[in-house]
């Protein structure tokens, strides 16, 4: 799992909750460029990426856009409190989108939906 997102808080979060859910997280990033090049650098991809949409240098639908180009077997689960970008998110090709703030429950069942 690589999470993408600015606030450091969240980004520790989603490594603890993720990891009490069973999920390795290989890779967290704090901004859209950093990720990107995290990204780029991970041999094998990985599986699920979380991005958020509100990032200095480089948003989060312009990251999906990229990483989906680079590898489109990733799934993307696109987490942002701005609900006004979640169709495009869904249209770009993300698998799922969470509308921050979303509880522990709400992100394992995300995830469990894909096994």
């Amino acid at each position: 799992m690589l999470i993408i997102d600015d606030e450091e808080m969240v980004r520790h979060l989603y490594i603890d909750l993720l990891e009490v859910g069973g999920y390795e997280v290989i890779g967290a990033a704090s901004d859209g460029v950093e990720g990107l090049e995290i990204f780029r650098s991970l041999d094998p991809k990985p599986d699920f990426t979380i991005i958020d949409y509100r990032m200095p240098r480089k948003n989060g639908l312009d990251v999906m856009r990229e990483i989906l180009r680079i590898h489109p077997g990733t799934k993307i689960i696109f987490a942002s409190a701005d609900t006004s970008i979640a169709d495009e998110a869904m249209r770009l090709g993300a698998a799922v989108f969470l509308k921050k703030p979303f509880t522990f429950t709400e992100l394992m069942e995300a995830l469990d939906g894909f096994d």
